[in-house]
């Protein structure tokens, strides 16, 4: 599998891309490269989804309300401790995010973060990353 990308911001502050195959470009210019294929098929939450009817009337076509749930794996545990060694912030997907909170491991884990972006210009923020 391939290795995490790491970049080093102006500041100093390294930040790697777990598992995301987008390029991230942070307010400094800098770039973090995004994942290959292999490493986010490899890094993926395992997701467990539960139907039942749509209340309203999407009801009478048949339309089901799928909710989804995303459970980390250990292999994704493994990574994650291994990511934390590498960089100083780890940039992780929302659902990771919330899958760890979920399973009360985010304080294992406290390098871990989301980006926090500007909506316009799709930059990431160098200092304010979401937890």
């Amino acid at each position: 599998m391939q290795t995490m990308p790491v970049a080093v911001l102006k500041s100093g502050l390294t930040v790697g891309n777990f598992s995301s195959p987008h390029a991230f470009t942070f307010e400094d210019e800098t770039v973090l490269a995004g994942c290959e294929a292999e490493r986010c098929k490899a890094l993926s939450l395992r997701e467990e989804e539960t139907e039942a009817p749509f209340l309203g009337g999407a009801s009478k076509f048949g339309a089901l309300a799928v909710t989804p749930k995303f459970v980390l794996t250990e292999e994704i545990r493994q990574a994650l401790i291994k990511a934390s060694y590498e960089a100083d912030i780890v940039l992780v997907s929302f659902p990771t995010l919330a899958a760890l909170k979920e399973a009360k491991e985010l304080d294992n884990f406290l390098s871990v973060c989301t980006i926090r972006a500007d909506r316009l210009t799709k930059k990431v923020s160098t200092t304010k990353f979401c937890r």
